[in-house]
C-alpha cells in the first residue's frame, strides 16, 4: 500500500505540475495575442495619420478611440466576468 500511495502523490503532483504549465502557457499566448493586436492597431493608427496629412486632428481623434475602445472593452468584461463568477462560481471560472 505505500508504493499505491507514493503513486497516487506522484500522479497528484505531475497532474498539479501540468495544470501549472498549461496555465502558464495559457497566460503567455493570450498576452502575446494581445501585444500583436496592439501593434497592428498602432500601425493603422500611423498609417492613417499619415495619408491624412492636411488635418492633423485625425491623428487625436484616432488614437482617442483605440484608447476608449480598451478601455470600455476591459470595462464590460470585467463586468461580465463578475456576473460569470456570480452565477458559475469560482471554481469554474478559473
Amino acid at each position: 500500500t505505500t508504493s499505491t500511495t507514493a503513486l497516487v502523490a506522484t500522479s497528484g503532483t505531475l497532474t498539479s505540475s501540468l495544470y501549472v504549465k498549461a496555465t502558464i502557457a495559457s497566460l503567455l499566448l493570450s498576452s502575446a495575442c494581445v501585444a500583436f493586436s496592439d501593434v497592428v492597431a498602432d500601425g493603422i493608427v500611423v498609417q492613417r495619420t499619415r495619408d491624412a496629412v492636411d488635418d492633423p486632428k485625425i491623428a487625436g481623434g484616432l488614437q482617442s478611440l483605440c484608447w476608449g475602445s480598451a478601455a470600455i472593452g476591459g470595462l464590460l468584461s470585467a463586468y461580465f466576468s463578475g456576473s460569470l463568477l456570480e452565477v458559475m462560481g469560482p471554481r469554474q471560472v478559473f
